[in-house]
Parts: structure tokens; sequence; C-alpha cells
């Protein structure tokens, strides 16, 4: 299967075929992935989306006659601009205070001939004298991804129509039928989101994985390393809380914050584990030995939390381009921290005394049961 971009409109189903062969093999290829998608009579309107023309504008200047009445070329190109798109904004000045100015002018028919600007020496001058436009056929770029070829077959599913299901048999049919191409797969957003999340998925197990490999190392035990990822579900809770209360999207910005907060919140952990541990070495009472950790870690844990939090702050009151990636980032920390660092004080010194006498308690039964038996034996 294909993973890429969404490049696909929310009214069409859209295959893509990546190759690194010649345009005519791949559109062969496409030829044949809509003869297999026909035969299933579960979409319609199943065409190739092929590289259309398209007219553009072509703006030259003639260099000789705009020395020679001696315009800039930066006042020829402003002109044409404001002529071709309607409308422009600028800024006018006088007596050291900016004036907002909009420009806007009517359809001239592209007679330059109409607009006349002057030169430095107050003299007027026509643009068609200096300058003219004519219309040019290009070809769109052709799409590309990771350095090869792509083409599309854009499709409609009809009514009634089991979509997944229809997809995964076109798919089985096109692993027999498109054996030389190197990849295709779905672009619908449906397709790509299930891809994009289970792809989260695997980063974050695999961040939790590395995280207490280094524990491990660290506390020289893999009891501890344990005990200190219970804060990651508590974070986790409070960024996704975030996210629900902010109505925003679980997108990959959202998703870096949580993967982020894994790094953050365990620090906490290790604190009250760390002192805990050597607390316990003068009082047998687990309970005891993570409240007097909590006690002598308040401050750092809160020290650290601010100051996350606070540095996170301006990047989720930004605004304009880019605030919304900025924002999601932000809001994902900021939840994830504040209600991770109240759980961690309060609810994981309880959680993991329970757990350390659990522990505790089956070792020397376990220890007990083994002892007995080779007692008996002997």
């Amino acid at each position: 299967m294909l993973t890429v971009p969404n490049y696909s409109q929310a009214s069409d189903i859209q295959l893509a075929i990546v190759s690194s062969d010649s345009l005519k093999n791949l559109h062969e290829s496409g030829e044949q992935a809509m003869s297999v998608i026909r035969k299933t009579k579960a979409f319609t309107k199943v065409h190739i989306d092929k590289t259309q023309n398209t007219t553009a504008q072509k703006c030259t200047i003639h260099p000789y006659l705009a020395q020679k009445f001696k315009l800039s070329r930066e006042d020829i190109l402003g002109n044409i601009e404001i002529y071709l798109s309607g409308k422009k904004h600028l800024n006018f000045f006088k007596d050291n205070q900016k004036y907002p100015v909009n420009l806007h002018t009517e359809s001239l028919d592209q007679d330059l001939n109409r607009i006349f600007i002057p030169n430095d020496e107050g003299q007027l001058f026509s643009l068609g004298t200096v300058a003219a436009i004519t219309q040019e056929q290009i070809l769109e770029p052709i799409l590309h991804l990771n350095q090869k070829r792509m083409m599309l077959v854009k499709m409609t599913a009809n009514p009634e129509t089991n979509v997944e299901k229809e997809k995964h048999a076109v798919i089985n049919k096109l692993r027999r039928t498109l054996v030389n191409q190197e990849a295709f797969g779905w672009l619908d957003s449906d397709t790509v989101s299930a891809s994009n999340h289970e792809r989260m998925i695997v980063l974050f197990l695999t961040a939790l994985v590395f995280i207490y490999a280094i524990l491990c190392i660290q506390f020289e035990s893999f009891f501890d390393p344990v005990l200190i990822l219970l804060t990651v579900p508590f974070a986790t809770f409070g960024g996704l809380l975030w996210v629900w209360l902010s109505g925003q999207t679980l997108n990959i910005f959202s998703q870096i914050g949580l993967i982020t907060l894994i790094g953050l919140i365990s620090k906490h952990g290790i604190l009250l584990v760390e002192f805990a541990n050597k607390a316990h070495g003068e009082n047998e009472d687990w309970s005891l030995a993570f409240e007097q950790s909590v006690n002598k870690r308040f401050r750092p844990i809160m020290m650290t939390t601010a100051a996350m939090v606070l540095g996170c702050i301006p990047l989720s009151l930004t605004s304009g381009p880019g605030a919304e990636i900025r924002q999601s980032l932000a809001g994902v920390l900021i939840g994830g921290l504040c209600f991770g660092t109240i759980s961690t004080l309060f609810l994981f010194p309880r959680l993991a005394a329970f757990v350390k006498k659990i522990s505790l308690d089956k070792f020397h039964l376990f220890f007990k049961n083994i002892t007995t038996n080779k007692f008996l034996n002997l």
C-alpha cells in the first residue's frame, strides 16, 4: 500500500500510481487500473487526471525604449501588476504620516495603450510603447512523489456502495495486474487520516520503549521505570482533553506535542521515584516514602511545569499565518503538563506506593514458596 500526501478533493475518490518508469508506461498502467475499477461497477466517472494545457500571460518589456523614455522597470511592472490584478494596496506618506491607499482599475481589454505612466521629468508615456502582453499555452506540472512520477485515477462511488469493501477488492486485483509498478494506493482523506493515526501510534509506542530502556539503565531496574511511565497516561489524557475542549483536531502538530509530553512528564516521575527509593531505606513504609518525596520535590516539579507552560502561552496566543500550528502544539503541551503535574503530585504517589507494596508482597511470597519447597525436598 502507498501512503502519500492528500491531493484529493472531497467529492472525488482518487487512486495514485507511482513509478519511475516513462510517462507512456505509467499511462498504460493507468488504463489497466481504470479497466479493473470499471469491472467492479461500484464506481462511476472513472478517468485519468491528465496534465492539462493552461493559459498564461507573458509580459515583455522593451529595454531600449524604456531607457530612451527614462521609465524605470519598477514603475512599468508596478502599473502592469495593478492592471492585471485589478487592485493594489499601497502606502502614501505625507508629513511623516502613513496613509493606506487601495487602487482599483476596470477591465481595459488588455489594451496597454490606454494606460499612461510618467517618467522622472513628468512626461506621460503609454505602457503599450514599452511593454506588451501575450497569451501562451503552458503545461501544468506533472505530479511527483519522492522524486517519482505519479498518476491519479479519479472516480465517484455509486450510491449504496460499500466503499471500503470495494477499495480492498480493487487493491487485491491491482496487485495481480500492476506487477511492474512500484506503488499504488488510495488518496481519499479517510485512508490518509487512518494511515497518519497508525504512524502516530507506532511513534508513540517507540518513544515509550526508548525512554523505558534509558530509565532501566539509569535505575538499574526493570520495575522502577514502569512506575515512572505511569505518569504518561495522566499527561496524555490532559493533552487530549485540551484538544477536545478547544475544538481542535488531532493533527500532526498536536501529535508531536503528545510525544513531547512523554519526556517532559517522565521527569516528574524520575524525581519522585528516585527520592522515594532513598527515603524507603530509612522508612519501610512506601506511602510515607512517597509522601516525603512529594514534599521534597514539590518545588522543582512546579518550577519545571511553570517554565514550560509560561513558555507555551505566547505560542497559544499568536495570530496570523501559521497560528494554527503553534496553537495546536502549545495547547497540547499546556493541557498535558497542567493535568499531568496535578495528577503526578496527588494521584501518582498513592498509585506508586500501592504497586510497590503489591510487588514486594508477591516477591516475598514467591521467595517463601521456593525456600519451603527446597526444605521439603531435603
